[in-house]
């Protein structure tokens, strides 16, 4: 996965405090988890 090169690049084009950066990385995982095991919960 290269999800870290796209969120390195991301975090060196937007300076912001290192907690929002953690919120923002926390919020897309749990999205991105959420997404993938829906079909796994369904079955």
């Amino acid at each position: 996965m290269h999800t870290t090169d796209r969120f390195e690049a991301m975090v060196c084009n937007e300076p912001m405090p290192a907690r929002e950066v953690l919120q923002k990385a926390s919020q897309i995982i749990q999205a991105r988890y959420a997404r993938l095991s829906e079909p796994f919960t369904s079955l």
